[in-house]
Formats: C-alpha cells, structure tokens, sequence
C-alpha cells in the first residue's frame, strides 16, 4: 500500500483516449447513458492508466467488482453475438483503473466499493472478511514507517501522521486530536514529535487485529446493512470515493470497528 494519505497521481496517463470519454478530476469517464462492448472497457482502463486483460476483466465481475453484461449487441468485430455491458460497469472500470495504475490493493478498493455493491456481501462476503483483515495489516505497516520517519526527524512526515490521527477519531479538527491525546495520558507539549508518535501507536491497531480475528460474515452482513441506513456517512463517503480511497478505506475500517465494540464490547 502506497504511503501516502491524500493519493495524488503519479502514473503518466495515455494521452489519446475515446472520442467517448471526458476529463474530470484525473479521470477519463465514458459519456453518461452509452454502453460498452468488451473491447471498449479495454479501452477505457488504458485511459485511466491500466493495461485490462480480458481476463482481469472476467474476474473483476466474478468479484463483484463491476455489473456483467448482458447477451447481444455488437462484437466490434463483425457480425456475431456480442455482449452489452452498461454504464455501470465503464464507471468502476474506470474508477479501478485509475487507483491500480497508482498501486492500490485490492483490498482497499474492495472496501471502497463494498457500499454500494451488495452484491459483495450476498455472494464474497468471505472476500470482504479477508480485506478487512489485510487491510488493517497493511495499514498499520504504513504507520509503523511514519513512526520511523518521525522517529529520524523528517518533517513532511508529521502531516501525514497528524491527518490520520484526525481521521482514526472522526474529526479533522486540532483541538479533538489534542483531546484524544490527553485522553490516552498524553500531555501535548512543546515538541510535536515527542507527543505525537506515542499517540500514534495508541491507535488501537492490537485491539482492532484482535477483533477483526474473529470477524464474521454475519458481522459484514449487518455493518453493511446499518451503514446504508446512516445516509449522512453515505454521502461523506461519496466524496471520499473519488478523491482518495485510501482514507475511504479507513473510514470504513474505523467505521466497523467501533460498530463491533458497540454490539460486543467485552470482545475487545
């Protein structure tokens, strides 16, 4: 997983794309309304930065990942019976494209979709098990380098550790990192450094693996139907979507975490 909070893009992006597609925000979106041949979905992932075989493509749908297609329409090749893909799917196509063309696992996107696919938890909810699992693994093996760079006196790193402590509590705001930090038995002081990476490692990450090991499918099954329910959370994480999935992928963790110590809190 990158180590980076705000993802920016990095990958060089193919310069011709679609006569059907448009610029916005670092993508290339197909035209609302149309739909797709296979090829054309190709296409699309090439202008987001991806190289998208016909079989990553066939296991994207098997994951869930994008709508599948439906029997006729063009081949682009001729006569024959070809399949039509909707614009469902040329949306996540190139929202998937774009984030793996700047090193994103698939387990962060998994998280990032899992809100709006329910399909993820009526048929690979074992999938999103794992990812929450992975995920938090990986995560936490991003902070433990923040430590180390805070740790060596590098500056630039303190943004990034500051701006996911706001995030892990909810607020981006000074004052309730500040909070939490007292909170933890931490007096913030002169030196940001020396408060800071103590309270980073009182992130929870044990508390959360130890929870997360005995996560359930049942568990996915109800998280995922009480965060649809939240219509607030749901629009704030529309906005995460498209700029940074990353943190979206955070939330969500954090978001579960504490649904489970509110259903079961001895358990942590």
């Amino acid at each position: 997983m990158p180590d980076v909070f705000r993802l920016r893009t990095q990958t060089a992006r193919v310069p011709i794309v679609p006569s059907w597609t448009k610029r916005w925000n670092g993508y290339a979106l197909p035209e609302p309304g149309r739909t797709f041949h296979r090829d054309q979905l190709i296409e699309l992932a090439a202008a987001n930065g991806f190289t998208l075989t016909h079989h990553l493509l066939h296991k994207w749908r098997v994951w869930r990942f994008i709508p599948g297609p439906t029997p006729g329409g063009a081949t682009g090749k001729g006569p024959g019976k070809g399949q039509t893909w909707p614009i469902g799917a040329g949306w996540r196509v190139a929202w998937l494209a774009r984030w793996l063309a700047d090193s994103l696992t698939y387990d962060a996107l998994r998280l990032c979709l899992w809100p709006w696919t329910r399909e993820l938890e009526a048929d690979r909810s074992d999938d999103l098990v794992a990812s929450v699992r992975r995920f938090l693994a990986q995560d936490r093996g991003y902070h433990d380098r923040v430590i180390e760079r805070l740790q060596e006196g590098h500056d630039n790193e303190l943004e990034k550790a500051i701006d996911y402590v706001a995030l892990m509590f909810g607020d981006a705001s000074t004052p309730t990192v500040d909070h939490a930090m007292e909170s933890a038995g931490i007096r913030p002081g002169a030196e940001r450094h020396a408060t800071l990476e103590p309270f980073v490692r009182h992130l929870g990450f044990e508390p959360m693996g130890r929870r997360f090991a005995s996560l359930t499918e049942p568990d996915i099954l109800v998280f995922g139907a009480r965060l649809r329910g939240n219509h607030q959370l749901e629009r704030a994480l529309i906005d995460i979507f498209w700029s940074s999935p990353l943190a979206l992928g955070r939330v969500l963790v954090r978001e579960l975490y504490w649904y489970l110590l509110e259903a079961n809190p001895r358990s942590s």
